[in-house]
């Protein structure tokens, strides 16, 4: 595609618009269809939260780890605690 915008054969626009439609297609059948495979996924914005390597294991019992204390701190009153209902 870049050599047919070089040549003129392909305008600018054109190309950027196929561009955006195949990267969106590769997304979504990622994302959407789960096929991790041929899909595309994004990475990066969420790098910046990485602050070492850990197996997955760790990272998931520090994830349900810390669910379980602020499902136990709004349970009790805590911060962010769900209001209480208007109707009853």
């Amino acid at each position: 595609m870049l050599n047919k915008v070089k040549s003129g054969e392909l305008p600018r626009d054109e190309a950027q618009i196929r561009l955006e439609e195949f990267w969106m297609g590769a997304l979504r059948r990622a994302v959407v269809d789960g096929d991790i495979e041929h899909g595309s996924l994004m990475a990066g914005q969420s790098v910046a939260f990485v602050k070492k390597v850990q197996p997955v294991r760790e990272i998931i019992e520090e994830l349900v780890t810390a669910a379980e204390r602020k499902l136990a701190e709004m349970s009790n009153g805590g911060p962010w605690a769900a209001p209480e209902p208007i109707c009853r």
